[in-house]
């Protein structure tokens, strides 16, 4: 059935009730003329007949009322009327039920239609969600690099106020030095700048849309955005080579892994982080490969319903670039 928008399919199953209990009245009037019909054939007396031809005239069949009247007269009735209203009044109830089940089957198909509508519908409403939820924290995270690299300037151009005052002579290129620190600091672990950062985030995303999950958001985790593991509380990167967690934040994408088994946590809202096994059935294990060969280290992926909820259980960075 081709994909209609939920209001022309809750107007057709409506449609489509309507005409089902029609054709079910009208089978059960048939069904009780044909028993008044089969009583005529034994009663002796014209009252069976008459039954018919009131549910005859009931139903506006002039000529099943006509012949059910002719199925009065002795003899004749019994001959000619009464085996052609039989063999009539059969071929209109087979009719009937032929009818009734290509109507249910077509309901059944409607309302499941209805059922596949309202979950497009009510993922369409998650991607619109989980977009502004992104386009927010990637706004909020542009405005704290921009805080973080204005406040890197003035605190280069104060040291150098410092040193002319005490006739300490620094060169302008070791006040450059503390600005570039300054604007690092804003930049995940991990990377050496910013720009490191950008590549990693717009080579994510170009990933995920040739893996078809063009609406997943990714999002940076773990000791990369705090600085220190989880777990231990060992700094990153340090005694060991750290490795990067990535959420990735779609519910069309959640519901894949269940729909393959991947199990769900936290009230089915996230996976937990994603096997081998499951990259691979996902049709992600190459650009997880491909991503820890770029970033030189192992990179794990997580899945969650949207990014909100993965900000809310982690500290969460959304990953630069463009759909």
């Amino acid at each position: 059935m081709t994909m209609m928008n939920l209001a022309d399919i809750r107007k057709q199953i409506a449609e489509a009730t309507e005409a089902l209990a029609k054709a079910d009245t009208e089978l059960k009037w048939e069904l009780a003329a044909s028993a008044a019909d089969v009583a005529g054939m034994v009663d002796p007396t014209p009252t069976s007949d008459l039954i018919g031809a009131g549910l005859a005239v009931r139903k506006g069949d002039w000529f099943g009322a006509g012949m059910s009247v002719a199925s009065m007269v002795p003899y004749v009735g019994d001959a000619l009327a009464k085996p052609a209203k039989a063999v009539r009044a059969a071929k209109k109830i087979n009719a009937l039920r032929e009818t009734l089940a290509k109507m249910t089957a077509k309901l059944a198909e409607l309302k499941k239609a209805e059922k596949q509508a309202e979950a497009a519908e009510a993922a369409a409403k998650e991607a619109k969600i989980a977009k502004e939820a992104g386009e927010a924290a990637a706004e909020k995270s542009a405005k704290q690099t921009a805080d973080g690299q204005k406040g890197a300037a003035k605190a280069g151009k104060d040291k150098d106020c410092e040193d002319c005052g005490s006739g300490g002579g620094k060169q302008a290129g070791n006040a450059n030095d503390g600005g570039t620190k300054g604007a690092n600091s804003t930049v995940p672990h991990g990377f050496a700048n910013m720009e490191e950062f950008a590549q990693f985030g717009s080579n994510m995303r170009t990933g995920l849309g040739r893996a078809g999950y063009e609406n997943a958001e990714p999002l940076l985790q773990g000791s990369a955005v705090t600085g220190k593991s989880f777990k231990t509380g060992q700094p990153f990167d340090v005694g060991r080579l750290s490795d990067f967690d990535v959420a990735l934040a779609d519910p069309a994408l959640l519901a894949r892994a269940q729909d393959l088994g991947i199990g769900l946590r936290s009230g089915g809202t996230r996976t937990g982080p994603l096997s081998a096994r499951d990259l691979r059935a996902l049709g992600l294990r190459d650009l997880s490969s491909q991503m820890g060969q770029q970033a030189g280290r192992e990179v794990n992926f997580m899945i969650y319903n949207n990014p909100a909820t993965a900000a809310q259980r982690a500290p969460s960075v959304i990953l630069p670039g463009k759909r």
